[in-house]
């Protein structure tokens, strides 16, 4: 067992084989294990380096092909093997105080929100990846607009004519939104444990990050995120892509948005309420998180954590 956790290649090799195991699991009844996929990859590639991750990335990818075919192998290396080895691995990169005219003991940690932009751009790019490979994927609107109807129609409630299809388009256009921001989320919660498993652990030097106060995107990722807004005005798959791409970014920036009400909350003897009052708020009308978005594009910033320099 020494002799396995010593070699990065192997543990990244079985991280990457319990990924690929996790991420099947829809073919067992089980779709709900999949949002655990990107854990074991992000542990290895955080304590054990780039090396492990790519390792792990190999063979995930390789099994899944071997298995399930090309493309859902594809599929993994876009959703769980890219923004894992990238969130990873920038989460273990440290440098010299003194190289950014810092004190000489001092390391200075890779900011996390330069992570959060690559977890946000990781999940953009699988999303259009995805998308112009395997297709758009607009009958799964369809068939939930159809389904409800069903449910309301076996209530007997009455339905206004063409309610169906207004439901339909509807999500038709919230679709290309959802799927990346879900999934931004999905991959920054993983990223959050496997931090805490990784330092717990002994893997990994990064002192534990604040997150209320340094998780928000650098002001760069307001570049794509306008530039994807304003082109999902336009019809057609542009419009379906750029909306894609907005969604993941937003998703970024809806997080810092709530991080700030954590920090501001910390203040207040009432923050419970505050907090809870505030999630169950947003679970209910879902629309509030535009504010929350807006709040994270005026408070945009990088804070890296510092460590003492080991001693050589």
């Amino acid at each position: 067992m020494k002799t396995i956790l010593a070699n990065p290649h192997l543990v990244g090799a079985l991280a990457g084989l319990t990924s690929a195991l996790v991420a099947a699991s829809p073919f067992g009844g089980m779709a709900f294990l999949t949002l655990l996929s990107p854990f074991p990859l992000m542990v290895a590639t955080l304590g054990y380096g780039f090396v492990a991750g790519l390792s792990g990335s190999a063979v995930a990818i390789f099994g899944i092909a071997a298995f399930s075919g090309v493309t859902p192998a594809i599929g993994i290396g876009l959703l769980v093997c890219l923004p894992c080895v990238l969130a990873g691995t920038l989460g273990a990169l440290a440098r010299p105080a003194n190289e950014l005219g810092g004190p000489d003991e001092t390391l200075v940690w890779f900011p996390l929100a330069d992570i959060l932009m690559a977890i946000c751009g990781s999940a953009a790019l699988a999303f259009v990846g995805l998308s112009l490979m395997d297709g758009l994927g607009l009958e799964l609107a369809d068939e939930v607009a159809a389904a409800l109807a069903q449910s309301y129609r076996q209530g007997d409630v009455a339905l206004p004519e063409g309610f169906e299809a207004q439901l339909a388009a509807l999500l038709r256009n919230m679709l290309p939104i959802v799927q990346p921001w879900g999934w931004v989320l999905v991959l920054l919660s993983n990223f959050y444990v496997a931090l805490q498993v990784a330092r717990r652990a002994g893997l990994l030097m990064r002192p534990k990050d604040d997150w209320p106060t340094s998780l928000r995107l650098p002001r760069i990722a307001l570049v794509p995120f306008l530039i994807a807004l304003l082109a999902s005005f336009m019809p057609g798959l542009t419009g379906f892509l750029a909306a894609g791409v907005a969604g993941a970014f937003g998703a970024g920036f809806a997080v810092g948005g709530f991080a700030m009400l954590h920090q501001w909350s910390r203040q207040h003897s009432a923050r419970f309420f505050i907090l809870f009052g505030t999630y169950l708020s947003v679970l209910l009308f879902a629309p509030l998180l535009a504010g929350f978005v807006i709040a994270g594009l005026f408070d945009t910033k990088r804070a890296s954590p510092l460590s003492p320099r080991p001693v050589d």
